[in-house]
């Protein structure tokens, strides 16, 4: 990329244009950027949603042609300097990204000294709809450049804003070590009482010494905090995980999975059902057990497709079918299970020590077949799925990409290594987009904890300003609102750490 300067305020306009994980090229620098916006937050110009398993809206139509619904804009450009790219994705119908940043000054050589000083649009899955070429020079080349326009349609935008951590007020003492959410968009959910995405929250903590673990929850996107009138497990046993998600149109369903093994005991989960409205009252908590082989901890716990909850033990995979009351064996291995996630088409992924990447496919439910993660790989620790396929992987110290679903080391290329004793504790890749990336990693010797994110699919990272803590454990990142994270973590200054991705 060229070496150019922005000294003023300006409005930069990028493409990304050649496939996932490539470096951005500059169309303009407040010349001829986008104009004649539409944004289907509009009313009548919304997309037609529907919902998958995880609550997240998804469009149910896409439509090619404008209006559609769907975000339309148009880039005019001179002709002397044609983004040829643009023309080219017309021929050949394909898609791509394009990036729209707001920047009060910085340098543009190096987008990550200064992409997010100011705002950012992006707008996902872009198609040329519409293509108007300008009348050609006079034959002495006077008069005005030649001007083309590009009338662009984009299935989705996203609007990041600068982010900075601020620290959310708890009483608990200990670790906190998992944190969960109701994202849900469903315009028809008018409860008594429900505060609405992202604002019904459950964490789960350590043990303190001769006590039980606290489950805590939040009806207010985590500014006010309380633990449930009643503990699951028994004294000095730790929770590790914990997932919601709606029952029935008035209850939601809170599981929470034990940490600690126990020597006369199989591993656990426990569940109980809420109320909307009516946290306060004392939650009666159901046990049930994963397998029948004392003496194992519980290691991951996912709740992304309503009817297949899958929980891991000891290296092994249990599945639900019954939204938790209830387990079975779905698969026999002997590598701990550190994350598990499902992609777009509905596959279970999972991922643990000894560079284990796991994947139940959903047209074979049943069958867990063992794929290849890149080579030298260590701990898979974290796993992520774009829209597009791709797999982002926390692997030892760094992030890996794979571009062909883990077949082979081949496809697998790193990313970034942040360093001696850090591991990749999650990886979210906002709105489903292999483009935007935010990764969670803390150091285990140093007792840290920091955010990450990327605007290129990975290529480069940029640390949000560090807040004081002790180490990070987890991370819930809404589908709804691309600015919204809150992180968990160890105990610090008296209490265990909930920090809240905010606007700097």
């Amino acid at each position: 990329m060229a070496n150019k300067i922005v000294t003023q305020n300006r409005e930069v306009l990028f493409v990304q244009p050649s496939g996932p994980g490539t470096a951005l090229s500059p169309i303009s620098i407040n010349r001829h950027g986008k104009d004649d916006a539409t944004d289907n937050t509009v009313p009548q110009r919304g997309t037609l949603y529907g919902r998958d398993a995880f609550g997240r809206p998804v469009s149910k139509i896409e439509f090619d042609q404008p209006p559609g619904g769907l975000v339309t804009f148009n880039i005019p450009h001179d002709k002397l300097a044609t983004p040829e790219f643009l023309d080219t994705a017309r021929v050949y119908q394909t898609k791509f990204g394009l990036y729209n940043f707001f920047i009060p000054a910085g340098r543009i050589d190096n987008y990550a000294n200064w992409a997010l000083k100011g705002r950012l649009e992006f707008y996902a899955d872009c198609k040329v709809t519409q293509p108007t070429y300008g009348a050609g020079p006079a034959k002495d080349y006077s008069g005005n450049p030649v001007t083309n326009t590009y009338q662009i349609t984009a299935r989705r935008l996203m609007v990041l804003t600068p982010p900075a951590l601020t620290a959310l007020t708890t009483s608990e003492v200990n670790a906190i070590n998992d944190i969960a959410g109701i994202t849900d968009l469903d315009p028809n959910r008018e409860i008594p009482g429900y505060p609405g995405a992202d604002k019904v929250l459950v964490a789960v903590c350590d043990a303190g010494s001769g006590v039980s673990a606290n489950v805590l929850y939040s009806i207010s996107g985590g500014g006010t905090w309380t633990a449930f009138g009643a503990d699951p497990s028994g004294v000095d046993e730790h929770l590790k995980a914990c997932v919601i998600s709606f029952i029935t149109p008035t209850k939601y369903r809170v599981i929470v999975l034990r940490d600690t093994a126990n020597a006369g005991q199989p591993p656990r989960t426990y569940w109980t059902d809420v109320t909307v409205g009516n946290e306060s009252a004392s939650p009666t908590w159901t046990t049930v057990a994963l397998g029948s082989t004392n003496n194992q901890a519980g290691e991951a716990i996912y709740w992304g497709i309503f009817n297949r909850l899958i929980a891991a033990a000891a290296g092994d995979l249990y599945v639900s079918t019954n939204q938790g009351e209830s387990f079975s064996s779905l698969y026999t291995g002997s590598n701990a299970i550190n994350a598990i996630t499902h992609d777009h088409d509905d596959n279970i992924w999972a991922v643990g020590a000894s560079n284990t990447i796991l994947r139940e496919k959903s047209d074979t439910l049943g069958t867990v077949e063992a794929l290849v993660g890149p080579s030298g790989g260590g701990a898979m620790t974290a796993i992520a799925v774009a829209r597009d396929g791709l797999i982002y992987v926390g692997n030892g110290t760094s992030i890996y990409k794979s571009n062909n679903s883990a077949l082979n080391t081949s496809g697998w290329s790193a990313l970034k290594d942040f360093g001696t004793n850090h591991v990749v504790k999650e990886i979210q890749c906002i709105d489903g987009e292999s483009q935007l990336l935010r990764a969670l990693v803390t150091d285990t010797v140093g007792n840290d904890g920091d955010v990450w994110y990327s605007l290129d699919g990975g290529n480069t990272w940029v640390e949000v300003t560090n807040l004081t803590n002790a180490g990070y454990n987890a991370a819930y990142f809404s589908v709804v609102n691309e600015n919204f994270m809150i992180v968990v973590g160890e105990a610090s200054g008296g209490t265990g750490a909930i920090h809240k991705l905010t606007t700097a």
